[in-house]
């Protein structure tokens, strides 16, 4: 934790039971590390409270497929991105 310069959240979204002790909250995180490169990415918490204390709390992080299937999709999107470049006409100086 020492390393990052800034934390930042912004919230998506936040789900709650009707009891309230237990939520969920989608964030867009903006960190910044200490030599100055930012990391953005979605992150989900998920909470359970009991006499006013957080009992629980969880982070996930969506992270693609591993393996062969994560290969694929990798290449497809860099195909997607390849192709898409190609054929975006060339701007007039």
């Amino acid at each position: 934790m020492s390393a990052m310069q800034s934390f930042g959240y912004t919230t998506i979204n936040y789900f709650e039971t009707e009891g309230g002790n237990r939520a969920a909250v989608e964030t867009a995180t903006h960190h910044i590390i200490g030599e100055g490169r930012e990391l953005n990415f979605s992150q989900v918490f998920v909470f359970e409270v009991a006499d006013l204390r957080v009992t629980r709390m969880q982070a996930y992080e969506p992270y693609g497929p591993h393996g062969m299937m994560g290969a694929f999709l990798f290449f497809g999107r860099l195909t997607s991105r390849f192709l898409k470049s190609r054929s975006q006409p060339a701007i007039a100086p």
